[in-house]
């Protein structure tokens, strides 16, 4: 792992958010928006797997709250020790992973 990663573990919860960031459809989209990076890389990865393709993600943003720029940006090959951490979901059923509840009830 980077040393800049490893700093951004140290940061104060709160001073930034992550965002992961990918491609849908050749746009460019946000897939994750957290306090936390391990938490962006694991839902930006949940995305990814549940979209079967349609959606590849590629890095997350350090943003400072209240600005609009990305002070820092980590490929995704930077953040590999935080991918290996989150299991695959090709084990859970899509009925699981796509549940829309019915607000008709």
């Amino acid at each position: 792992m980077s040393k800049n990663v490893l700093k951004i573990v140290e940061e104060k919860l709160g001073t930034y958010i992550f965002m992961g960031m990918g491609f849908c459809n050749g746009e460019k989209v946000c897939l994750s928006v957290a306090y936390k990076l391990d938490y962006s890389v694991k839902k930006a990865l949940q995305f990814e797997r549940a979209s079967k393709g349609d959606v590849v993600f590629v890095k997350v943003n350090k943003v400072k709250v209240g600005e609009l720029e990305a002070e820092t940006s980590f490929s995704r090959t930077d953040l590999q020790e935080y991918e290996r951490c989150f299991t695959p979901f090709e084990h859970i059923p899509d009925q699981i992973l796509c549940y829309i509840p019915n607000k008709n009830k």
